[in-house]
């Protein structure tokens, strides 16, 4: 019962991933959306259940509060999920992969 699952006629998935700031403070940006049901689309705004309560949770414990989830529910039917998290220099995103530096 997550996203676009829920869409009987199908629907778009975006993944999106950037690398924002520099040096130390650096993050990695990462953005999901996808179509919804036109009946859900109606529950707009920031959502949130247990299990991005437990995901904020976790984020708090690895990082403190230098990484962010969001959930947004638009009117026009697109679920937003994003996430950012401290890479500081040992990411580097390279065409459609993201590397891992050493």
């Amino acid at each position: 019962k997550h996203g676009i699952s829920e869409n009987r006629r199908g629907g778009r998935v975006s993944i999106k991933a950037k690398i924002v700031g520099m040096g130390s403070l650096r993050h990695l940006e990462l953005t999901v959306a996808n179509t919804r049901e036109r009946d859900t689309a109606k529950r707009s705004g920031r959502v949130g259940g247990v299990g991005l309560s437990n995901i904020r949770d976790r984020l708090r414990s690895l990082y403190g509060g230098d990484a962010v989830v969001e959930l947004i529910l638009s009117e026009s039917g697109i679920a937003t999920a994003k996430l950012s998290i401290p890479v500081g220099e040992s990411l580097a995103i390279r065409g459609n992969a993201v590397e891992i530096l050493s």
